[in-house]
């Protein structure tokens, strides 16, 4: 029995497309965040070592490290795509969403959402995505 009933996220995976072989840009897990959705190498987006979060650096309100460059999530929703994020985003201000993205659910440091339940943040949250959870 799986430890969460997932209808709402599973029809797509079924749906979907699998990949089995992934290129990770960087073994640092800001710049190869930054490489996802900019497609650039960390030596074309300038992200090349981990950047602090907020609990770690102070605020990072109004920060945007990669403002400068397009995202593929603000250039294929013309083709029917749609982009969310959940989790870690550790690229600057995690309290708005980032271009292009659909659905948002950040917090603002680099720990897991359960050291930091107060600062998680949601822009246009998908409700009811996991409709149960097991014990």
């Amino acid at each position: 029995m799986p430890e969460r009933i997932s209808p709402a996220l599973d029809q797509p995976g079924a749906a979907g497309r699998e990949f089995t072989e992934f290129f990770c840009a960087s073994p640092v897990c800001s710049p190869a965040r930054a490489s996802l959705p900019t497609g650039r190498m960390p030596s074309a987006h300038g992200v090349h070592y981990w950047i602090r979060g907020e609990s770690d650096a102070g605020s990072t309100r109004g920060v945007h490290y990669l403002k400068p460059f397009s995202f593929t999530p603000e250039l294929l929703p013309a083709s029917g795509y749609s982009y969310a994020h959940s989790g870690k985003w550790q690229l600057g201000d995690a309290r708005e969403a980032a271009p292009g993205f659909n659905r948002w659910f950040s917090h603002l440091s680099g720990g897991a959402p359960t050291t930091v339940r107060q600062s998680l943040t949601m822009a246009n949250c998908a409700p009811n995505l996991v409709t149960s959870v097991t014990p």
